[in-house]
This record gives C-alpha cells, structure tokens and sequence, in this order.
C-alpha cells in the first residue's frame, strides 16, 4: 500500500494516530512541511527519519524545509567563499524562517544558531525531493503513463520569474493553470489550506490545516484511480479553523475521528 500525506506541521499527535491505521508495511509518500508551527516538531521529523531509514518513507520537500534549509546553505557558502553577504543572507533567512514557523522548531532544540544546525534536522531537512511521481511502475523520479504527480505546491513548472523548484514549493493553486507531463492523469499537493481536500483542474489539494483545524488528509495512491479516489481526512483535536483557502471543488472523502 501506498500512502499520501497532507501537511503535517508539527502534529505528531496525529500522525502517530495515522501510522497506527494503516498495515505495517505501507510506504508513506509526505507531501511536505511535516514542521514548524506545531507542538511536536523533532518526533514529527523522527517518524519520518524512522520510515525513510527502513525503505518505508518518500518525502517531498515543502516550503518551511525549504526556509529551514536557507539559512544552513547560505551559511555553508560564506564557510567556502569568506562573503559577507552569503553570512548576512543567512542570518535575514534564519529570521523569516523563526517569522514563518520555525521558531517552533528552534524551540524544541532549546536553541540554536546558523553555525550550529542539529544534525538530525539537516538529516530530515536533506531527504525532500522536489517531486516524484506514482503509479505502475511504483514511485519513480520520472512520469509513467497513469501515474500521479506529487509535490508541495504545484506541478513543477517554470513560469514567469520562477523556477520549476520555486512553483513546486511556492505557489498558490489559483495562479495555475499547470501543465502535466505525459502520461500523467493527475497531480496531488498540500501547501495551500482548506477545511476539505479539493480539486481544481486535475490537481488534488490536501492541505487541511492540520495545524489549526486537526484535520489531516491522506490519500491512497496505489491502483489510483482518477474516478475513484481514496481519501481519508483524519480528524484530532482542533485549535482553532485559521486561515483557510476556497477554490475548486470538494471531493469525496471518509473521516477517521481520532
């Protein structure tokens, strides 16, 4: 079996309630931010490390990795070249990071610095792969005929000033439309909030606020059929809605309360 991941953002409580409900041998596809703005950062991120260690986990890297890893990178380039600019980026970036979420993160960690990222968080934060995709063939790097698209935001794809990798992490599902490649039926996303998984075009948006709403969405992907989706949203304890996105249509799902 095969299993996708709405965002996560810190909700391990959740999570560990979602590996509980599938068999023990289900590979879990993470549509990314499974950190920042929740209660349960490192055990959220040991989950997935765990999974990925015993072949069981793909993960995809969202927008807050992406932020978590800005200011480590920049910070690596000023190591290499001594400029002072690629030092000063990394600091601004290490700021908008704690900004956005991250501070969460930090927290648990008890601190931390440019110069002193933890070790198991450059671990996880080095396992997102931009997209991938899913169908006969299992999940490959490249398209198969019938198979699925999955990434953060939305299908990678150069546009205007952005690159393929920044439209993948970044954008919204309102400024598409978004090419497929060949042979692809459809593309699966979090990145972008709502109270229920959505459709819009041929693209599948999961992100149900989990942080906020206590809703988590999976979907499975093994034997996908278009016509017939499996989607589950499972829902834990709510703090509050927060802000949530309306497009597109809603989708069938069953909800598993935890």
């Amino acid at each position: 079996m095969i299993v996708c991941i709405g965002d996560i953002h810190g909700r391990y409580d959740i999570l560990e309630r979602i590996l509980g409900h599938y068999p023990d041998d289900t590979h879990y596809v993470f549509l990314g931010d499974v950190i920042d703005r929740g209660p349960q950062n490192r055990a959220a991120m040991k989950a997935v490390l765990d999974l990925h260690a015993a072949g069981r986990a793909t993960v995809i890297r969202g927008n807050h990795e992406e932020m978590a890893l800005m200011p480590h990178r920049h910070y690596q380039n000023h190591l290499s070249s001594k400029n002072m600019r690629e030092y000063q980026r990394a600091f601004e970036d290490f700021r908008n990071w704690r900004e956005a979420g991250g501070e969460t993160v930090i927290r648990e960690y008890q601190r931390f610095t440019i110069e002193n990222y933890p070790e198991d968080l450059l671990a996880y934060l080095e396992l997102g792969r931009i997209a991938m995709f899913v169908g006969p063939e299992g999940i490959t790097d490249y398209p198969q005929e019938g198979s699925v698209l999955v990434s953060h935001a939305a299908p990678p794809h150069a546009r205007g000033g952005h690159t393929p990798e920044d439209v993948a992490m970044w954008i919204r599902p309102y400024e598409g439309p978004f090419p497929l490649p060949d042979g692809v039926v459809m593309s699966i996303h979090g990145h972008t909030p709502t109270l229920e998984p959505m459709m819009f075009g041929k693209h599948l948006f999961i992100d149900t606020g989990g942080y906020n709403t206590g809703r988590i969405c999976c979907v499975r992907l093994d034997g996908f059929d278009p016509n017939n989706l499996e989607v589950t949203v499972f829902q834990g304890m709510m703090r509050k809605n927060g802000k949530l996105h309306q497009f597109g249509r809603p989708v069938r799902y069953q909800t598993v309360r935890l």
